[in-house]
């Protein structure tokens, strides 16, 4: 720890869970955001990247990686703590317990599967069953479509349709393909800086709570302030 409290290598630190389906990548996703920048890159003999798995295993439980993302207005250093939760009913129990403490939330479905999607009401049902009353999860949701790389199934309409009736962001949703990297980049870190700017508000909103509370509490003087 330096001298002022804060971690020599970032100013904050957040957890972000990855919500939805098996089968949807959110392993893929995470994969390529976390994957160093030659594993980005796509091969041209394959057209995907490095990190993409067609594969891979699905996640037991719950596994996490993180990533440090700068802020683009303040410079702040955001880690970005970014679990990879289990998307079989029999793990519920343990993923569930993780969103708790979460303070943003990828919501993902594959747009070839109309029935991953159909379940992203049952998974915002789960975030908000899940977390504290004074949560402000919601607020940090990103609503990904992966798999564009394919055709889709769910189209671009009923992706904005979920969103607006779910009073989700606009901003933060995204459709993204884990196989060649479109979109992924920019989906995470519009939410870990969303995640960042909302936690920020919240100490601003504390901080004149408190200075409320003092002026209308005892005076400099030591007497309750007052007409008389």
């Amino acid at each position: 720890m330096s001298s002022n409290g804060r971690s020599p290598d970032f100013d904050a630190m957040y957890k972000i869970v990855l919500v939805g389906d098996a089968g949807v990548g959110k392993t893929n996703l995470l994969g390529y955001y976390t994957a160093s920048f030659e594993e980005r890159q796509l091969n041209p003999s394959t057209n995907q990247v490095e990190t993409f798995s067609k594969v891979r295993k699905p996640t037991v439980g719950v596994e996490f990686a993180t990533k440090i993302v700068i802020h683009p207005v303040t410079g702040a250093r955001i880690k970005a703590q970014i679990w990879d939760t289990a998307g079989q009913e029999r793990y519920r129990a343990i993923t569930n317990s993780h969103y708790r403490r979460a303070h943003g939330a990828l919501l993902c479905y594959d747009v070839t599967s109309h029935g991953s999607f159909d379940n992203l009401n049952m998974w915002i049902q789960n975030l908000r069953d899940s977390t504290e009353s004074t949560s402000q999860i919601l607020r940090c949701v990103s609503v990904v479509g992966n798999k564009i790389d394919l055709p889709p199934i769910v189209s671009n309409a009923e992706h904005g349709e979920f969103i607006a009736a779910a009073g989700l962001s606009r901003q933060l949703s995204a459709r993204t393909s884990a196989k060649n990297g479109e979109g992924i980049q920019e989906v995470f870190e519009k939410l870990v800086v969303q995640v960042h700017d909302v936690e920020q508000e919240k100490i601003v909103d504390a901080g004149k709570k408190t200075d409320d509370k003092v002026k209308l509490g005892v005076g400099a003087g030591g007497s309750r302030g007052g007409c008389c």
